[in-house]
């Protein structure tokens, strides 16, 4: 491994510069970086070199950077390198393994700069960070595209529940100049160039798949890093060009599941140069054959709601590639293993991130020790009556439903977030608004029943003593019951978890199930709550 170290000062005002890395596969020196310099110089770069590993590859000075060939590789994982490519730029995803930051970039060594319809330079990076930064609308679609963009908002008709959508795991950009197009559509349009400039950024819908590239591309490395693995391609495979969309596809998929958005459109960077058609649809010619079989699996897959991480996703998407795309070719079997050893790797470099033991799992690390909802819900079972959480109120139900979920909790410490408002399926776990006694079901700023909101209530419990009517005015005011009763009811929900056909989990999951049509208990009045899957 070759390391290097900026000899400059850096503006201290570049987007999270100790939270980003930059990650280049590349067969040749990195000269591209020089028309970068005002953008990258303030970020750290892994550079992941493809091919010879005794060649010298020349990074410009003012670089602060890491360089990983071939022999970096196998020295690092030993005997699991197998699942990095070799000979092509799905390399890269070694990169996003090796990485210890929490948001990763990756751009290719043919990509410049590109200017906007006024002239001015694109900051793709920083286009990049305000997607990820911001959330994403996965479960319906606005048509003025991104609502949380300057001179944007929410068109009339978007539902209110819906507005405060759910965190964005993938920046996806697009190119001017020289199309990524497959092999057969580069020999029939060879001079093709793309000048048309869309200043437009929009959320891929759930259920929706689309071809992914890897030449500009942004995501959070905490969210979805394991899920972003690029397949066994290049060198000894028989299949090329296909890396990136496989990890897009599998990425998707697992967003899906887990409620995560992804974003697509600006920024746009220069693509400087086109590769051969003729090399490239040797490379894809089974894959643009297989593809009429890989997209059908994907727009069916399904995963089990036990699935509460992305490496327990991942895991199962390997086990469904080699059960149904195994029948396709045999490359599908030693692709799914590679998944699975991909998986193990990540593990490997990364302990603090290793899924936890329990059926719920924590999703990208382990729960921080000290989380009072962990504590919470190891208390003793105490006897309380459905009827009696019936008296709570919804908002009481709530609070606990989402106490007693260890997946959300792992979701706390796993990132420290700065906000959290995750259901376990959609990720909005909010009350609504009820029109017939017009009770406002706000608990946190925006409307969502946030962690934020979640970690003052804890704290204030003991401090209040509120009588619970039911009503939506008390619990935009906070008003919950006593702590004692809101630990009883974790722990008879972790019960119920546990014994199923008990007639007091019976009672438990019928009114936990009510959660997503969420009623009013002022007027009996229920609220559909569209996409949320509250599992008991």
């Amino acid at each position: 491994m070759v390391s290097g170290s900026s000899l400059t000062s850096t503006p201290s005002t570049s987007l999270l510069k100790d939270e980003l890395d930059i990650v280049i596969p590349t067969i040749r020196n990195l000269d591209f970086l020089e028309m970068w310099r005002p953008f990258f110089q303030p970020y750290h770069l892994i550079i992941v070199q493809d091919g010879d590993p005794n060649r010298t590859i020349r990074v410009p000075d003012g670089f602060d950077y890491e360089l990983y060939n071939r022999n970096d590789i196998n020295r690092i994982l030993g005997p699991k390198a197998a699942c990095i490519s070799f000979k092509d730029s799905a390399c890269r995803c070694f990169g996003y393994m090796i990485s210890k930051k929490k948001y990763i970039f990756t751009i290719d060594d043919d990509c410049f700069v590109a200017k906007d319809p006024s002239g001015e330079e694109i900051n793709a990076l920083e286009q990049h960070i305000k997607n990820l930064l911001s959330p994403s609308t996965p479960f319906f679609f606005n048509t003025l595209y991104d609502p949380y963009r300057e001179g944007a908002d929410f068109v009339r008709g978007y539902p209110f529940s819906l507005r405060e959508g759910v965190q964005t795991a993938v920046s996806h950009g697009l190119w001017l100049n020289i199309p990524d197009y497959d092999a057969p559509t580069q020999l029939v349009k060879p001079l093709e160039r793309n000048k048309r400039y869309v200043d437009a950024v929009l959320t891929v819908p759930r259920g929706t798949l689309f071809p992914m590239c890897g030449m500009n591309l942004a995501f959070n490395r905490e969210l979805i890093g394991p899920a972003m693995y690029f397949g066994l391609m290049g060198d000894g495979q028989p299949i090329g060009r296909y890396d990136d969309m496989w990890a897009g596809w599998c990425m998707k998929v697992i967003c899906d599941h887990l409620g995560l958005g992804v974003k697509t459109g600006l920024p746009y960077i220069w693509h400087s140069k086109a590769s051969n058609p003729f090399v490239n649809l040797k490379k894809e010619y089974k894959g643009i054959y297989w593809q009429e079989e890989l997209i059908p699996f994907f727009q069916t897959a399904v995963l089990p709601n036990e699935c509460t991480t992305v490496q327990n996703c991942y895991l199962e998407l390997s086990k469904q590639v080699k059960t149904k795309l195994g029948k396709v070719d045999d490359y599908f079997n030693k692709l799914a293993d590679a998944m699975a050893t991909w998986i193990q790797a990540w593990d490997e470099l990364n302990p603090s991130e290793n899924p936890g033991s329990t059926a719920a799992g924590k999703p990208n690390g382990a729960a921080k020790a000290s989380s009072p909802f962990a504590a919470t819900i190891n208390l003793s079972m105490e006897n309380l009556t459905a009827s009696e959480i019936a008296g709570f109120g919804v908002g009481a139900l709530l609070l606990c439903a989402t106490i007693a979920a260890p997946r959300v909790d792992a979701f706390i410490s796993a990132s420290q977030r700065r906000s959290l408002d995750m259901c376990k399926r959609c990720g909005n776990l909010r009350m609504i608004a009820c029109s017939q006694c017009k009770g406002i079901g706000s608990v946190r700023k925006g409307g969502t029943f946030g962690f934020r909101a979640l970690e003052a209530i804890y704290e204030s419990l003991e401090d209040r003593n509120l009588s619970f009517s039911g009503h939506f005015e008390a619990v935009c005011n906070y008003g919950l019951p006593d702590i004692s009763i809101v630990k009883q009811f974790t722990t008879s929900l972790l019960c119920a978890r546990k014994q199923p056909n008990t007639r007091k989990s019976s009672d438990l999951c019928q009114i936990l199930s009510a959660l997503c049509n969420v009623h009013c208990f002022g007027c009996g009045i229920v609220r559909q709550h569209p996409q949320c899957e509250l599992m008991v």
